[in-house]
């Protein structure tokens, strides 16, 4: 069993890794592995002497260095690379509890109030049983999961067309369609409705 003294000299190397240059970053998939399959985030001692616990690895990753890793889930997804081993885990630990890419907390400030959409954790486990290869994408963010549940043919494309002036509806629509789409939009607004 882990203790949290044990933990912390696991979690402080992984977040000074983090921080290093090209050599130190080559560390992080492992010690990330080890740092999520030993639970090691869970609970810690920061070098202060500060027992430091956490539910949620996003939580964690967010959190100011000595606390935490004090970076976004995204950038360790991006340093991680092509590790699917790796992302696998990392995916497997957010769970659907995953959190805004871009968000990192200072030390003390407090946890965000939105979470992501029961919506958008759906379509990246839709998209992990059966895209494996978008999903991989989204996870590197290289494609949003919209782009990809659409790409999938998971979504139906959909654009705003704002309706205040006809000239601006007309010139969003004639971007999404093509000349035969347009063509049958045209005959399909001229013909009255019957209902």
């Amino acid at each position: 069993m882990n203790t949290p003294k044990s933990n912390a000299v696991l979690v402080e190397s992984l977040s000074t890794s983090l921080r290093a240059t090209e050599n130190g970053l080559q560390t992080v998939p492992e010690l990330l592995r080890r740092v999520i399959r030993e639970d090691s985030w869970k609970k810690f001692i920061t070098p202060r002497g500060e027992l430091v616990e956490y539910e949620r690895f996003s939580d964690f990753a967010a959190a100011a260095p000595s606390a935490g890793l004090g970076t976004s889930v995204d950038l360790l997804v991006r340093i991680v690379g092509d590790d699917t081993e790796t992302l696998k885990l990392l995916d497997s630990v957010l769970g659907d509890n995953r959190m805004d890419s871009s968000e990192v907390r200072p030390l003390g400030t407090k946890e965000p109030e939105t979470q992501p959409s029961r919506r958008q954790s759906a379509a990246l486990h839709r998209l992990e049983r059966e895209r494996p290869d978008l999903h991989q994408k989204v996870l590197a963010g290289s494609i949003t999961t919209n782009k990809a549940m659409i790409a999938a043919g998971f979504r139906a494309r959909t654009v705003s067309v704002p309706v205040s002036r006809p000239e601006a509806a007309a010139r969003t629509l004639r971007r999404s369609f093509n000349p035969e789409e347009l063509e049958h939009l045209i005959e399909l607004l001229a013909t009255e409705d019957k209902e």
